[in-house]
């Protein structure tokens, strides 16, 4: 960008200025889209290996419980405090922090957009649903789509699998009272 600017100005003096800043930041839009274009299939690439990895890693640890905790709010709580409770008994692992994507599960699981995908890696034998609300409404649009979306938790866990609900919640009252 500063050679091209330096020499347009040599070569067309300072009038040129504007049309050549109109010029470049046109074409910068549009490297930015070919970038993103040409680097998202390499970095969905990138992403299945970790996940692949993480998969192998969980499938190879024999007598693994998952607990899978999901809700509007509440999640990270919940995490610290069943880790609290159970590493008395047992080896907890848990996401630090608020790691809560399936990249965040995988950078845990690998420590050495959507319940279903997780679910679907991790395979939860337990689940915990600590609340449903308004929170998320931008990218879910109603209320609806939060109580389905968040009942994928229940959904995903095997037969026998417990699952622990908010009962003061109206919105998980709601979702678990529907067939």
């Amino acid at each position: 960008t500063a050679a091209v600017f330096a020499l347009v100005c040599g070569l067309g003096g300072m009038k040129r200025i504007p049309g050549l800043c109109l010029i470049l930041v046109s074409v910068n839009l549009v490297l930015d889209i070919v970038a993103n274009v040409i680097n998202h299939p390499i970095e969905a690439g990138i992403n299945q290996y970790y996940i692949n990895d993480a998969v192998r890693k969980l499938e190879s640890v024999p007598g693994l419980t998952v607990i899978g905790v999901t809700g509007s709010y509440g999640k990270t709580s919940v995490k610290f405090y069943l880790q609290t409770l159970l590493q008395e008994k047992y080896n907890v692992l848990v996401t630090p922090e608020s790691f809560n994507t399936p990249m965040g599960v995988v950078r845990t699981i690998r420590h050495v957009g959507d319940i279903k995908e997780i679910c679907d890696m991790v395979h939860p034998d337990h689940g915990v649903i600590t609340s449903i609300g308004p929170q998320h409404l931008e990218t879910f649009f109603n209320m609806e789509n939060i109580q389905k979306t968040k009942f994928e938790l229940a959904d995903a866990l095997p037969e026998g699998g417990m699952l622990f609900l908010n009962g003061d919640n109206d919105y998980i009252q709601q979702q678990a009272a529907s067939p």
